[in-house]
């Protein structure tokens, strides 16, 4: 059960459109990029303070790939920190760099990967 759980959360997190402020906000967007990790440790992690610095688009490069970009050195950095070692995977639209891992082509194939995991 705690497996599908996970599942159905992962699924929701993606696509779930929250119900407030919908003509205020353009609010029907899928995510570009999702992180997964999976640690044996009882550790929660978030990443949020990779943005402390705010990311700005510039030259050629979009926020998203700037986001991606600065949220990967902050992993990187805090992962040898704290001796971080999570299994990790990631859906990226564009295809976009993220540590050495190779993206997830997918929501269903990220699914999969997670359910893989879980057993």
């Amino acid at each position: 059960m705690a497996r599908r759980a996970a599942l159905a959360l992962l699924e929701a997190a993606a696509v779930a459109h929250p119900s407030g402020k919908q003509n205020s906000f353009g609010a029907f967007n899928l995510p570009d990029f999702m992180l997964v990790e999976v640690s044996e440790r009882n550790l929660p992690v978030s990443y949020a303070n990779a943005f402390l610095k705010p990311v700005s688009g510039f030259g050629d490069k979009s926020l998203t790939e700037n986001s991606v970009r600065q949220m990967s050195d902050y992993v990187q950095r805090l992962s040898k920190a704290y001796n971080l070692a999570p299994n990790r995977t990631y859906l990226a639209v564009d295809g976009l760099p993220f540590l050495d891992l190779k993206p997830q082509p997918s929501l269903d194939d990220v699914k999969n990967w997670l359910g893989s995991q879980l057993n």
